[in-house]
């Protein structure tokens, strides 16, 4: 027979992660990384310029001991991003709908996927009344992209935010956890940091 202790310890190793699957689907784990993505209605990696000074690690979501330091004023290039979704987000269809493939987004694991260009087809995926839709990465102005019956899906926030929607939230995702980290060049140098806060001047086609 197992101690209280073995398996308070069998019990935290399985909890390590989180794992959501439903009977039949594939296993979706978190974190969740989604490579780039640049979630503004105008965003564009490439050159851009620090409005302030920012700290720039050697690998993503690590936050001690910079690796360098981007200083305000200073051009750099920003080479990617990815989206972390730390805890699951699932929207669930009330009725059976046909919700848009986006053939932009390779899964490449269950932790993990990658973002391509604009996808340009049509084609759709049916999903009966009670599906689960995991909502992974945000592409801004409401575009966002997610994963249901292991396919990879678009949708928009207002499609379970209006009244009367055949979708609503079965699981909310709690505050601060999503994370959008920049892979960045400068002066031969190269690293991660988070998007956040900093000040930053040609992210923005728009601006």
């Amino acid at each position: 027979m197992r101690s209280r202790s073995a398996r308070a310890g069998l019990w935290a190793a399985l909890l390590g992660a989180c794992q959501v699957a439903s009977a039949g689907e594939p296993e979706v784990r978190y974190p969740y990384r989604v490579e780039g993505v640049c979630p503004l209605e105008c965003c564009d990696f490439g050159t851009w310029t620090a409005r302030s000074d920012i700290p720039v690690f050697s690998a993503e979501r690590t936050r001690i001991a910079p690796a360098f330091t981007i200083r305000k004023g200073e051009e750099f290039e920003a080479v990617t991003g990815a989206w972390w979704a730390l805890a699951p987000f699932i929207v669930k269809t009330k009725a059976a709908v046909e919700i848009p493939l986006a053939t932009n987004l390779v899964p490449e694991a269950p932790d993990r996927a990658k973002l391509g260009p604009d996808w340009t087809t049509s084609e759709t995926l049916s999903l009966p009344a009670g599906a689960q839709i995991h909502v992974l990465a945000n592409l801004g102005e409401g575009a966002q992209v997610g994963l249901a019956a292991g396919r990879p899906v678009a949708l928009d926030a207002s499609l379970y935010d209006a009244p009367g929607s055949d979708y609503e939230i079965a699981k909310a995702r709690p505050a601060n956890a999503t994370e959008w980290w920049i892979e960045v060049k400068s002066a031969g140098r190269s690293g991660w940091f988070e998007r956040g806060k900093y000040e930053i001047d040609g992210s923005d086609r728009c601006e």
